[in-house]
């Protein structure tokens, strides 16, 4: 296994894997799906050397959320979680579902996170997250947080991107962040009622990456997909952006494109 951070909850990188490039690098070992002809392609940019393929029409990759269940930060008492994942988008057609909505573990007051273009702005990315109070003996809904970036990637370009959540901060600004190649672009604001002091999660939702549901979808390729069960460091932030398939903690340099003496 390549060597990461040290506590990858999940990790998709076909940069980092060998065919069938299905493999969770973590040491959880989460099955993912490839659905609806979602494959893989050799890519070199950035750092890396292979990439998720997604043709934005209905190709999708998942992995199950009864499977997930019970792993933190989907256990239903957690209280932070980190996503992280590079994408280039190939194709967008002015519309939430036309290609633009990247990741999710999502169904409406069901979701735990997601990030997608804004259905009200087309040209807004936005992270979301849910919480809910530990009181809630059914595990619903207390509040939505979103944080809505300026960012309007284009189209054959690979970004970075990160959420971090942390449901035992107090304020909107400090729970939900969302940062763009390193760099913080949008804070949070709570856009319903009350503050769950941990994270949502139910079962029956299921991850997908390269879309956030079967209709609103990625139209591009995805590498280096990372889920962590905290927030982290800013040192951690900007070594992940610092290179597709980036190996080793925040100290390290390296990516696989150096270990194979190609890059």
């Amino acid at each position: 296994m390549p060597t990461g951070l040290g506590d990858e909850v999940l990790w998709f990188s076909p940069s980092l894997d060998s065919s069938p490039y299905s493999n969770d690098l973590s040491v959880n070992g989460f099955d993912l799906s490839f659905i609806n002809g979602a494959t893989t392609v050799v890519d070199t940019l950035n750092g890396g050397t292979r990439a998720y393929s997604l043709d934005g029409t209905n190709d999708y990759l998942q992995v199950s959320g009864s499977t997930l269940q019970g792993t933190a930060p989907f256990d239903t008492v957690s209280t932070q979680m980190s996503m992280s994942t590079w994408a280039y988008l190939s194709t967008f057609d002015g519309a939430p579902s036309g290609g633009g909505s990247l990741t999710g573990k999502y169904s409406g007051a069901s979701t735990t996170f997601s990030l997608n273009h804004r259905s009200d702005d087309v040209g807004v990315l936005q992270g979301s997250a849910y919480s809910q109070n530990d009181t809630d003996a059914s595990y619903s809904q207390d509040s939505i947080e979103s944080a809505a970036g300026t960012v309007d990637p284009s189209t054959g370009v690979w970004y970075h991107y990160l959420l971090t959540y942390d449901t035992s901060k107090s304020g909107a600004t400090s729970r939900l962040k969302f940062y763009l190649n390193g760099s913080l672009v949008s804070v949070a604001t709570i856009i319903s009622t009350g503050t769950g002091d941990r994270i949502r999660s139910k079962s029956g939702v299921n991850l997908l990456i390269g879309g956030i549901s079967t209709s609103y979808i990625w139209g591009g390729r995805i590498d280096d997909y990372r889920i962590f069960s905290r927030v982290l460091t800013d040192a951690e932030i900007s070594h992940l952006s610092s290179s597709r398939a980036t190996l080793g903690g925040a100290g390290g340099t390296y990516t696989h494109r150096t270990l194979l003496g190609v890059g």
